[in-house]
């Protein structure tokens, strides 16, 4: 069987082509938490999504700078978060987990976005196209449960690149919602 290979530009373009996938996912998260009562509003305010303008921004692992409304009282908090997508596979097959990038480059071990601690990123926002499902993972949950060894049952799934390999954890959502306690699931 001949191995897929990854191309991250592809990756990248790809990415950069669902912004309307970002805002549908927002929306879905908006729906989502005032079904269960909350009293709480996020819009997109600035988007990070030109690297060669916002490399900043973009290293550190923020896609968007989002406000977080109190509808009672006004308040706003800007927070920023990380688009991620679980694209259906190459033989068009959904999945319904979350993929964890731990080692993005492993001929360097240069450390994946769900362990970077050079990532700033508030939230990420993660996109399981194909189910349209989407999983708010807080950034500091998820770096406590890699700390702490939580995930370490989840199987590790490689991707070849041209000249090296990604490493990722396949980490079941009721897992996710066990280790990282704030993640919020919600349709788009």
């Amino acid at each position: 069987m001949a191995v897929k290979i990854h191309r991250f530009e592809e990756s990248l373009k790809k990415e950069k082509g669902h912004q309307k996938t970002g805002e549908e996912m927002i929306n879905g998260l908006n729906e989502h938490m005032e079904k269960k009562g909350k009293n709480v509003r996020f819009s997109i305010k600035e988007r990070y999504d030109n690297f060669e303008q916002y490399k900043k921004q973009q290293l550190e692992g923020q896609d968007v700078s989002i406000v977080m409304t109190n509808n009672e009282t006004g308040d706003e908090k800007d927070i920023t978060a990380d688009f991620k997508y679980r694209f259906p596979n190459w033989e068009g097959r959904s999945y319904n987990d979350f993929l964890a990038e731990i080692v993005s480059v492993d001929i360097s071990n240069k450390p994946g976005w769900a362990v970077d601690k050079s990532k700033t990123n508030d939230l990420i926002l993660y996109g399981i196209t194909g189910k349209r499902k989407g999983i708010l993972v807080h950034r500091e949950d998820l770096n406590l449960a890699f700390e702490n060894n939580l995930f370490f049952n989840a199987p590790v799934k490689y991707a070849q690149n041209e000249g090296y390999k990604t490493h990722n954890v396949v980490i079941t959502i009721p897992e996710l919602k066990k280790c990282c306690p704030t993640t919020i699931v919600f349709d788009y």
